[in-house]
């Protein structure tokens, strides 16, 4: 592994640790610097901001589920997702709680609307809207996991995947009555 990526995953850990008991706002770069035994000048060499480090986690993590192991069906996808944001639940419910320019909500919904938009292509190669419905599933996903994962208790991801599941199969029953 190289020496960039061990920084990245020293200074990644620390963020979590530290987004376990300390609200996101309330983290400083000095902070993660402090804890993680580092100067400064290193974080900014490897991240923008604390924001840039966030994204960088679940981006990485992200890959790990979607590319090395890819998923052959989108709802593999998604469950694979369930399971490790639930796993990761504080930090997300931590990192959820941001909002605006440069949040990791934003973030997310970037990267799932391109992933979705790419099983979708293979799905319906003759839809003209995958732009819209990829945009769409997106919204709808980073709502719903928000609220998700704020319940308290959070039901575990296997119940959530088949509520979400059964919503999309309802939706498709009604598309499809509205079509005869």
């Amino acid at each position: 592994m190289s020496e960039s990526n061990i920084t990245k995953k020293a200074l990644a850990s620390t963020m979590k640790e530290l987004m376990m008991n300390t609200p996101f706002s309330k983290i400083s770069v000095s902070d993660i610097c402090e804890l993680c035994g580092m100067h400064r000048k290193s974080f900014y060499y490897h991240f923008k901001d604390k924001y840039d480090l966030v994204n960088w986690i679940f981006y990485h993590d992200f890959i790990e589920i979607t590319i090395k192991n890819q998923p052959p069906t989108f709802s593999e996808l998604y469950r694979r997702l369930c399971t490790y944001f639930y796993e990761n639940r504080t930090f997300y419910k931590n990192a959820l709680s941001v909002t605006g320019q440069n949040s990791f909500g934003e973030y997310y919904q970037e990267l799932f609307q391109a992933t979705v938009k790419a099983y979708f292509e293979d799905e319906f190669p003759e839809n003209d809207n995958l732009d819209l419905l990829s945009q769409y599933c997106s919204e709808i996903s980073l709502a719903t996991l928000t609220k998700w994962l704020r319940s308290n208790p959070c039901p575990p991801p296997d119940e959530y995947f088949s509520l979400m599941r059964g919503i999309v199969k309802g939706l498709s029953l009604l598309a499809a009555e509205n079509e005869e």
